[in-house]
């Protein structure tokens, strides 16, 4: 703001860097604080709830009650409408211009983007392996691109195994190197899994993949367009389905070939096509899908 008398600081107050940010510039401009955690602050939810398609948020404000819904998800989303709740409070915006803002923005292509075609499931397109959702059961495909250091590639595959009912490891711009070395060292991450590539090539011959001893389970295929269309087949009323990794990008990179790839597309055109399958009495929910 060019009038000094209007300069404000935005603060997250559950941030533990928070006094840092304080601290910076003048100590006589106002802070305006938020925070999901820290119920004494400027602005807080008094309730939130997540559902697979949209939030709900009830926030406090030194003005108001402020209602929001909202079609981004994620708890990460609810410190995004936070923080633009105490920004619109900060310039002294209307309370319902604010509602009104928030309510109107839509996802950005890739970050936890929703794929709708009214399907009983939600499916989600992120570039990040990970978010925070509450669905009957989670259903993650991730696969580690040629760049990633060999040393992440089993911690994310144990994360993904340790936090989704069900995982599908596949390829992400393998480059000139192997999927399946890839994906081998991805396997080595498994908690208590002694499985190698060798053994999950032997019982995908037979269509059988065991459980691992948490109960969740492990697939993969090196082929990213078949995951993408078994995780969807996968998916079943209540569900999350996943799609990490590639988020907004729209190319899929093999030995020096560089092709049009769009996970967005490619759930699209794998939920019409499934949803065919089930008008005909086809059941998907069990793999393998061909």
């Amino acid at each position: 703001m060019v009038d000094p008398d209007r300069h404000r600081k935005v603060v997250n107050i559950d941030d533990p860097h928070a006094p840092f940010f304080i601290e910076q510039g003048n100590p006589e401009v106002p802070v305006v604080t938020f925070a999901m955690e820290n119920k004494n602050i400027d602005v807080h939810p008094l309730k939130f709830a997540l559902s697979l398609f949209e939030m709900q948020v009830l926030d406090n404000t030194p003005h108001g009650i402020l209602e929001i819904s909202s079609g981004l998800l994620g708890r990460h989303n609810i410190y995004n409408i936070l923080a633009a709740v105490a920004v619109g409070i900060a310039v002294g915006a209307p309370l319902e211009d604010i509602v009104r803002e928030i309510e109107e923005v839509d996802a950005v292509p890739g970050r936890c983007e929703l794929i709708d075609e009214e399907q009983a499931f939600g499916v989600i397109m992120d570039y990040a392996p990970a978010r925070e959702l509450a669905p009957k059961r989670i259903i993650t495909l991730i696969g580690c691109p040629v760049e990633t250091d060999q040393g992440k590639r089993p911690m994310m595959a144990k994360i993904a195994t340790d936090k989704s009912e069900v995982t599908f490891l596949t390829s992400d711009n393998p480059k000139t190197e192997d999927p399946l070395d890839i994906l081998d060292d991805m396997l080595a991450g498994v908690r208590w899994s002694r499985w190698t590539m060798q053994d999950y090539l032997k019982y995908g011959e037979n269509d059988y993949y065991p459980p691992l001893p948490n109960g969740h389970q492990l697939f993969l295929h090196d082929i990213r367009r078949v995951a993408v269309c078994c995780v969807v087949a996968m998916g079943e009323e209540g569900d999350m389905v996943v799609i990490a990794g590639k988020g907004h990008e729209i190319y899929q990179i093999e030995g020096d070939k560089k092709e049009f790839f769009d996970d967005c597309e490619e759930c699209r055109e794998a939920l019409q096509y499934v949803d065919e399958l089930h008008q005909a009495g086809i059941d998907t929910s069990e793999f393998p899908w061909r």
